[in-house]
């Protein structure tokens, strides 16, 4: 067979998510392309939590609905579930903790009921490591080689990986004796693709282009990238601090970005909607600084641990008063890494706040991918001419923090070397002080205005939208992480569709959409939110009319075979 869907599930704190993440990690190592997601509740304990694991020959960009291989923690998984198996799944069950009626073991084709909870017993391990049979279990059900997953399992737990090992072998040698059907995928080549979510992606993406602090206050979907970046700081090369709450962490980083420091902070709506004030006064006062926004559904706390794309239109008109704020909006983990790079570039380059806009369902799901850092520039902001930088410093001038210039951008300095930058929140001269006479007024907003005209003519050369060309008269757009189970859904359709994907939200890529857009006989619209705010942005902006729309707004990403059916329905 050339993909398998997995699922794992059972409660919260019982280790569902690492099973399933071993899982893909072992088939990466084995060469398969694998994407990963996982469901949760916000709870630390109880519940129902579960783990998807799609794995493929071919590249695979999303998760699918149903499920041929389950393991089942508790029988809450096989209530929850059980419209997704199919006649040929297998459903794996801890057989201390859970019973299977008659009627399920007719429905799919078998049960295999092992006595994990009594093996983990025998090796002497804790309650925790019976996330470790399943995983056992499930990949000797698809012949995968156990040396890849005791791999995984010394790169994930090191010298403490023996009692997890020990707890496998066990399992994986009764499943020779127990288990009578097998699934076999296709023979691949071993990997070496990177198998990264969303989150860390997009803290490599900034590293490769200079990152030096990292500061966030912790708030789902964004959580991961505080600790992906506390936990390898030193390798990184990075600061990283966590600070009382979003006021502090975007303060803190604008700070940083003044003293010369290279700053990223990351949050999701609500902590957004904290640091207004201080993305107005990045604009105003010309500080750069890198700010990730990874969205949940709102209003308010909202449904704090899934995913939406709600927050587009707010995103786009942050912060009081006018000055350019760019926002970019990667629709995969290899997006994301090469954007986020992109993304501190351009807010040092153009001394302007940028935002990078993600979701949840992109943020913490896992996709292998190739990353190559090396092709990440990092850009220094615009300096002074030596001889002028060499007065200065020898303080036979005065430093003229926003000197009038024919792009609006002007050369930056940072604190020290006797050089004294003064920074404003007020409107100012070029040499920082405070002013509010009309004519000083107008020269600044025009300034601003300047570098609002060189970003739009600058970013022409970048690739602001994506897209899969097919030659069809039918496209879907979509944007952020549903460009993943567009691009699965089309597979299900016989005839060819192209899909296109807005990459840039601001400056927003009016022509290149024009292009794609203008010959096409039908085109459909394809956002997680109620209100197809991707949809109206494009008639704002191209006067393109977009009448057909596939909205979800439940909270959940879409699953391919359920969006292709919708897609028909419009074809």
């Amino acid at each position: 067979m050339k993909d398998i869907c997995i699922l794992v599930g059972g409660k919260a704190g019982e280790g569902v998510r690492a099973s399933g993440e071993v899982i893909g990690r072992a088939l990466n190592k084995a060469g398969y392309y694998v994407y990963i997601r996982d469901d949760y509740p916000s709870l630390i304990e109880g519940g129902h939590n579960f783990s998807q694991v799609h794995a493929s020959v071919e590249e695979t960009f999303s998760q699918r609905k149903e499920i041929d291989l389950i393991g089942a923690f508790d029988e809450r998984t096989v209530f929850e579930h059980r419209d997704e198996f199919k006649s040929d799944s297998i459903l794996v069950v801890n057989s201390n903790k859970v019973e299977v009626d008659s009627e399920l073991r007719e429905e799919v084709k078998d049960v295999v009921g092992l006595p994990i909870s009594d093996w983990r017993k025998e090796v002497g391990g804790p309650e925790i490591i019976e996330n470790t049979g399943f995983a056992a279990a499930i990949t000797s059900l698809i012949s995968l080689d156990p040396d890849y997953l005791n791999e995984v399992f010394r790169q994930e737990y090191g010298d403490k990986a023996g009692i997890n090992i020990s707890l496998a072998e066990k399992t994986i040698g009764e499943c020779k004796d127990r288990c009578k059907e097998l699934f076999e995928l296709d023979e691949v080549d071993e990997g070496g693709k990177a198998l990264l979510s969303g989150n860390q992606s997009i803290l490599l993406g900034a590293v490769s282009a200079g990152l030096d602090f990292y500061v966030a206050y912790p708030m789902t979907p964004a959580t991961s990238i505080l600790h992906f970046a506390a936990q390898n700081q030193e390798e990184l090369g990075l600061d990283v601090m966590q600070p009382e709450n979003e006021i502090a962490v975007i303060n803190i980083a604008l700070g940083a970005s003044f003293a010369g420091k290279k700053s990223m902070v990351a949050t999701s709506g609500g902590g957004y909607d904290l640091m207004q004030e201080t993305i107005s006064l990045a604009g105003m006062s010309e500080t750069p600084i890198l700010l990730i926004e990874a969205q949940r559904p709102g209003p308010s706390t909202g449904v704090p641990t899934y995913t939406s794309q709600a927050d587009l239109k707010y995103v786009l008109e942050a912060g009081h008063g006018e000055f350019p704020h760019i926002v970019i909006a990667p629709g995969d983990v290899r997006q994301a890494f090469y954007l986020t790079g992109k993304a501190l570039n351009h807010a040092w380059r153009y001394q302007t706040p940028v935002t990078v806009l993600v979701d949840k369902h992109l943020s913490e799901s896992l996709k292998n991918t190739e990353i190559d850092p090396d092709k990440i520039e990092e850009t220094e902001p615009k300096k002074l001419p030596k001889e002028q930088n060499n007065r200065l410093e020898h303080n036979k001038e005065t430093y003229n923090r926003y000197f009038l210039t024919e792009d609006g951008v002007s050369p930056l300095k940072f604190p020290g070397n006797d050089v004294i930058v003064k920074n404003s929140s007020y409107e100012h001269l070029e040499n920082g002080l405070t002013t509010e006479k009309p004519i000083e007024v107008e020269k600044m907003q025009e300034k601003r205005l300047k570098k609002t005209q060189k970003i739009k003519k600058q970013l022409r050369n970048e690739q602001r939208v994506w897209s899969k060309e097919t030659g069809s008269d039918t496209s879907v757009i979509t944007w952020g992480s549903t460009k993943g189970a567009v691009i699965e859904a089309t597979k299900e359709i016989e005839d060819p569709i192209s899909v296109i994907q807005p990459l840039y939200m601001w400056p927003f890529p009016i022509k290149e959409l024009k292009n794609k857009l203008s010959n096409k006989k039908t085109v459909i619209s394809v956002e997680a939110n109620s209100t197809a705010q991707l949809t109206s942005l494009i008639k704002e902006k191209t006067e393109i009319n977009i009448d057909n729309t596939i909205l979800k707004y439940n909270s959940r990403p879409f699953y391919p075979k359920e969006l292709a059916k919708q897609i028909m329905e419009v074809i």
